[in-house]
């Protein structure tokens, strides 16, 4: 993701994380918490546009 820079990709992802941070090899795990989080059935699309 750090060498994304310029890439709408690397700001979106930015404002959906909601961090300061720069996404890059330190913080990864913030990533890859939310592969298991997303996965979750109240997480589902379906689920998301009912809220």
């Amino acid at each position: 993701m750090e060498y994304c820079y310029g890439n709408t990709l690397y700001y979106r992802c930015h404002l959906e994380l909601q961090r300061d941070d720069i996404l890059n090899e330190k913080n990864v795990s913030v990533i890859e918490k939310n592969k298991y989080v997303v996965k979750k059935e109240e997480y589902s699309t379906r689920n998301l546009i009912k809220k």
